[in-house]
């Protein structure tokens, strides 16, 4: 079971970034249904990116990019991509079941931006290192603006292999 949900997320995050980066804070993504996701710069929001849906069902990622501003590119781009990782997932659809099922989605989210990242920008292990470094640096104000729950990022524990 677990191998077949690799593969599939695996396969999704190929799908997603089959186009280059659009800019430089608005990668190309689409969601679980190979919908293009549409970047919405908001500065009234209050996460560096969160995966949403428009009033018509559109996919969105809204953004603001004035929060953290002492945030590195790299984390800054794990923190943008990783709402990317919520729409190719599905994990914006429905609400999870159990409190485990919550805390997989968010590995899976996680994870998805980690193997993004390494096989389409070619992010070294030390570069995730560096990234998991600086998040487990963040304050408590800062976990306010980051992506997902507060949490223990783990993101050297996911299993990149080669397609």
């Amino acid at each position: 079971m677990k191998k077949t949900n690799l593969a599939i997320l695996l396969m999704l995050i190929c799908v997603s970034v089959l186009v280059s980066p659009v800019k430089a804070e608005e990668s190309y993504c689409t969601d679980h249904h190979a919908h293009k996701v549409k970047w919405i710069k908001d500065f009234g929001t209050g996460k560096i990116a969160s995966a949403g849906r428009l009033q018509n069902g559109i996919p969105v990622i809204r953004y603001n990019p004035d929060l953290l501003p002492d945030l590195s590119p790299l984390t800054r781009k794990f923190a943008m991509n990783r709402a990317c990782g919520n729409h190719v997932l599905g994990n914006n659809m429905t609400k999870p079941a159990r409190v485990a099922e919550q805390f997989s989605r968010v590995d899976l989210a996680d994870c998805s931006v980690t193997s993004r990242m390494c096989y389409s920008e070619g992010i070294s292990s030390r570069d995730v290192q560096t990234i998991q470094d600086e998040i487990h640096g963040f304050s408590r104000e800062e976990w306010l603006h980051f992506p997902g729950p507060v949490r223990f990022v783990d993101i050297k524990m996911c299993k990149l292999s080669r397609m």
